[in-house]
């Protein structure tokens, strides 16, 4: 959509208040699941080539991760 393309990945039975998901992007973060520093460095990647990555969480919801990025 608007000439980007996404892809979304959702895990389901994991639960992370909204308010720590900035922490799932910082290097080495204490932070649950382990992942952190795979994550940082997915979003950096995606950044470095005009993508961007995020995560969303509620109750029921899990996390879902979205990384979209400029079609070429």
């Amino acid at each position: 959509a608007d000439g980007r393309v996404s892809l979304d990945i959702h895990a389901p039975r994991v639960e992370i208040a909204p308010d720590d998901l900035d922490r799932l992007f910082t290097p080495l973060a204490p932070c649950p699941p382990a992942g952190c520093l795979s994550l940082a460095c997915a979003k950096r990647i995606a950044e470095a080539h005009g993508g961007e990555m995020e995560a969303r969480s509620g109750p029921g919801l899990g996390v879902k991760f979205t990384c979209s990025f400029p079609m070429a």
